[in-house]
């Protein structure tokens, strides 16, 4: 494999990633958008020393511009993984609350998908939008 085509992976499940983490934002609470963002220049030396490097090894615009987004995605996801308002314990123990609850609507003669719908209301709020989705 040359390196030409190494970088076009490389840049394709950069983008691939990017596309995931901003379509796939978990976090069930929007949070207001300040005006002072501390990590933004961390933010900006990542993806930018990111596409150097691509446009460095391939000379390839499209593939620094899409290894840029996606270094700048995930380095604004690591950035908030602290921030998150619930917990991995209180999302598991919301996981659990309502695994009980649907093995009861299971056992009451309900077919999964019917059950899954009928404990999107009572489920706790840590997980209603990934049970709703």
């Amino acid at each position: 494999m040359s390196l030409e085509v190494a970088v076009l992976v490389t840049a394709t499940l950069a983008g691939v990633l990017a596309v995931l983490l901003v379509v796939t934002n978990d976090d069930p609470t929007p949070r207001p958008k300040s005006s002072a963002q501390p990590g933004r220049p961390a933010r900006i030396a990542g993806a930018g020393g990111a596409a150097v490097v691509v446009i460095a090894a391939s000379g390839w615009l499209v593939a620094a511009v899409i290894v840029a987004v996606g270094c700048w995605a995930a380095i604004g996801s690591w950035q908030r993984r602290a921030s998150r308002t619930v917990t991995d314990l209180q999302r598991i123990d919301a996981l659990a609350s309502w695994i009980e609850n649907l093995r009861d609507v299971l056992t009451a003669g309900d077919q999964p998908v019917g059950a899954i719908n009928a404990t999107v209301a009572t489920c706790p709020a840590a997980i209603r939008p990934q049970v709703r989705r």
